[in-house]
């Protein structure tokens, strides 16, 4: 990007000079105005004789790794684990694709459990807070698996390699529009005047709907009056001329 120069507040030249003052931290990133730099390339191309595409994807380049330092410079980030570590470089590309490669890792383990139908996880007991603080426990994590008994892991075998049994759907009770029209037209004749909510209160929602299909049908054949005093109000019920 040497033939194409920008003109901020805080820098003038080339825009790779800038990455390069931004990377070797001479430079503040939350100073540098990038919508400012991007509205000045889009009047650099427009003005310019046409888009050189090596020039373009060098820019988008450099750009990016702008945006990305940026971001990083301005989101919170998380409380480190380990304090002693110093902090992993965002814009380090062999750091992100190492936390990738943990990532497919942990999706490819996932899968063989799905696949074998092992789909429960063990979760260890809450421990004491009080016998922690009496008595700190100093074992590191990764000690533990190696004390756990052999007859402990013996009976953990045995339960996994149990059969399991075949999952049943429970049947559905299928309420039809048919059966909800003469539902609602007895209750409403019977009832006198009424309201669809109260009278629909406590079914569940495959039942509501089937009973709303049913008063639209008994409201098209005036066997039940509906109306409502508000939109998006209560609607009321009585029964019709044709009832």
């Amino acid at each position: 990007m040497t033939r194409y120069e920008v003109h901020l507040p805080v820098f003038e030249g080339p825009l790779d000079l800038l990455l390069q003052l931004i990377e070797r931290h001479q430079l503040d990133i939350t100073t540098v105005s990038l919508a400012l730099v991007t509205d000045q390339y889009l009047d650099h191309m427009r003005t310019g004789e046409g888009v050189d595409p090596e020039q373009l994807s060098e820019f988008i380049a450099v750009a990016a790794k702008l945006l990305l330092i940026k971001s990083a410079a301005l989101l919170p980030r998380p409380t480190p684990i380990r304090p002693e570590e110093p902090p992993a470089d965002p814009t380090d590309l062999t750091e992100r694709l190492r936390l990738y490669e943990d990532v497919r890792k942990g999706a490819a383990y996932l899968r063989q459990r799905e696949e074998a139908d092992l789909r429960s996880y063990p979760h260890p007991p809450p421990k004491n807070t009080l016998d922690l603080v009496a008595r700190p426990v100093e074992t590191a994590p990764d000690d533990r698996a190696v004390q756990l008994p052999s007859s402990l892991a013996a009976a953990l075998l045995r339960v996994l390699r149990q059969p399991r049994p075949p999952f049943a759907e429970l049947p559905r009770e299928a309420w039809t529009v048919a059966e909800a029209i003469v539902w609602l037209r007895d209750l409403v004749g019977g009832l006198g005047r009424g309201t669809f909510g109260r009278l629909t209160a406590g079914l569940d929602r495959d039942r509501v709907v089937a009973a709303f299909l049913a008063l639209l049908e008994l409201h098209r054949l005036g066997t039940v009056r509906a109306g409502q005093v508000e939109p998006f109000g209560e609607i009321d019920l009585a029964p019709g001329d044709a009832s």
